[in-house]
């Protein structure tokens, strides 16, 4: 049934009209105070709708850019403590290396052993064998068995040491002099280590043991070699995310994207930080460290990469530092973003909630003028009591 079919009092289907407003006044209201907008879609104000919905859709492009420069820092940093570690382990090889200046060309100690103490018969002497320097070839080893006829007493084989010709390229050789039963071996002051060895055995028990000319040098450089194997393993394991900025395979480096705009970025390089390379293209000792200047060749060239590593560490925190600013920019940014979209949307509460009180107010007063209004129609059916 149409209201049309009705008659209604003017009074009536004024004050009808007015709750029908306040009900809709009151259901706004309450949505309103519920989800704290007073624009909750592009019905209730569609300019500021849009606007507010521009403004979040920037402000979630500008966290998402966030992301990627959170990710950056990390890979920075860890390249940071790559360095920190790579420096620590340089420094390390370089103070053994300091420490064979003294030991370089004249620290073969003269090896003295007894042939009956330390030999039984067909125990083995051997001498040479072995390359002095890098380039030079190696000579053929010479072997003295003891107990052999030319070769019984300590005195027979110091003397066929010295008749013997240890390196075949170079007059690089060693002396042997022998006291009774004893036997001493010293290496020319140009020998390297292990130019000449002794094999021999513990008095009758068979039990092999090698004694090798220079033995302090030679744990320096096995030491200085294990440090420029860690360099490698720590260089290869300063990476976040599958991303090193300390191989070759990323020295390409990384681009941190700041902005939607065309070349508002920023590119981080990488850099080689393995051994061979901030070594000058090899990691190995030069020359054997057979003389002073083959050590301090090494020493200069981990000086070289120590400045190298510092060089690259002040670009890494030069970037580091303006990834850090444009980060807190765009955190900056997201906030104004935010706010402004909440300044076009988000509702007073106090004053929806005084708006609710108002409108229950009205709403009773609504249906007691309404009531009052229908009361002349009663009046009518009085006139029939």
């Amino acid at each position: 049934m149409s209201m049309d079919a009705i008659s209604l009092t003017s009074g009536m289907r004024d004050n009808l009209v007015n709750l029908q407003n306040t009900a809709t006044l009151t259901s706004q209201t309450q949505e309103r105070l519920s989800t704290g907008k007073k624009v909750n879609s592009a019905l209730d104000n569609p300019t500021e709708f849009f606007a507010s919905q521009n403004m979040l859709n920037q402000a979630a492009s500008l966290s998402s850019l966030s992301d990627g420069m959170s990710n950056a820092v990390q890979m920075i940093q860890a390249a940071n403590k790559g360095i920190t570690a790579i420096t620590g382990l340089l420094n390390s090889a370089q103070a053994i290396a300091q420490s064979a200046i003294g030991l370089a060309g004249n620290s073969n100690a003269d090896l003295t052993v007894s042939l009956t103490s330390n030999f039984v018969v067909g125990d083995s002497i051997t001498v040479g064998g072995v390359a002095f320097t890098a380039t030079a070839t190696a000579g053929t080893a010479k072997t003295f068995v003891v107990g052999s006829d030319a070769s019984t007493t300590a005195t027979n084989i110091a003397t066929a040491i010295n008749a013997a010709s240890v390196d075949t390229t170079t007059p690089k050789s060693v002396t042997a002099t022998s006291t009774g039963s004893v036997l001493t071996i010293s290496a020319a002051s140009d020998f390297a280590k292990t130019d000449a060895t002794i094999t021999q055995k513990t008095a009758n028990t068979g039990a092999a043991a090698t004694i090798a000319l220079d033995t302090q040098k030679q744990q320096l450089a096995t030491q200085y070699a294990t440090v420029m194997n860690q360099i490698d393993l720590a260089a290869g394991a300063a990476g976040f995310q599958g991303i090193d900025l300390l191989t070759s395979g990323t020295k390409a480096g990384i681009t941190v994207q700041f902005g939607t705009a065309t070349g508002d970025n920023l590119t981080v390089d990488g850099t080689s930080a393995d051994s061979a390379t901030l070594m000058g293209g090899s990691a190995a000792i030069t020359s054997s460290w057979g003389t002073d200047a083959n050590v301090n060749t090494d020493i200069a060239n981990i000086t070289s990469a120590i400045s190298t590593l510092q060089s690259f560490s002040s670009n890494l925190s030069s970037n580091l530092s303006t990834i850090s600013i444009r980060q807190q920019f765009s955190t900056d940014m997201q906030n104004v973003l935010q706010t402004g979209s909440d300044n076009l949307t988000n509702a007073d509460t106090n004053q929806e909630g005084a708006n609710m009180l108002m409108l229950q107010t009205r709403q009773s007063l609504g249906t007691t003028a309404l009531s009052l209004a229908s009361q002349s129609a009663q009046a009518v059916l009085k006139l029939f009591g």
